[in-house]
């Protein structure tokens, strides 16, 4: 007889840590594909902690991603997902639920995110979480010289 192996929990809390931010956010496999034309080198790089609640997804003792929240008015904020590689498969859809769960704790009715075309995989994954595509934001986003639309991605409570 075969015994299943549980993996562990993802817990979720806010990080006031710039440090675990920004080891997150400038992993080479997150950095160099979310970073527009005229963003920082990944090295030079320092996320801004005010204005932004960072919400951090732990495995045992590993932090495996990141959320960050950006309230656009009192109820709507727009959310940014990043997940370490190695962590995706395993625990990127316990980890957005748990990190939804905790904005809806904070009172937030509304969660936006855009998405480049250039990542339809994403926009699966925010779908495949409950959010729907909303609308198109034509011609912003920047990368390698050319411009690309976005999808406007929408979670109400």
């Amino acid at each position: 007889m075969r015994l299943a192996v549980r993996s562990p929990d993802v817990l979720v809390a806010q990080c006031y840590d710039c440090d675990v931010v920004r080891a997150i956010l400038t992993h080479p496999d997150i950095y160099d594909r979310i970073a527009e034309d005229g963003t920082p080198l990944r090295e030079d790089f320092i996320p801004s902690m005010i204005g932004a609640a960072y919400v951090v997804g732990i495995v045992g003792a590993d932090p495996i991603g990141i959320v960050m929240y950006h309230p656009i008015n009192v109820i709507t904020w727009e959310c940014h997902v990043q997940v370490l590689p190695e962590y995706r498969k395993e625990f990127a859809k316990e980890f957005a639920h748990k990190a939804i769960r905790w904005a809806w704790d904070m009172g937030v009715q509304k969660l936006v995110a855009q998405i480049p075309f250039l990542y339809p995989n994403v926009r699966d994954f925010g779908l495949s979480v409950g959010f729907e595509v909303e609308g198109i934001n034509r011609k912003s986003y920047l990368k390698k010289g050319q411009l690309h639309d976005q999808w406007y991605l929408g979670l109400v409570r």
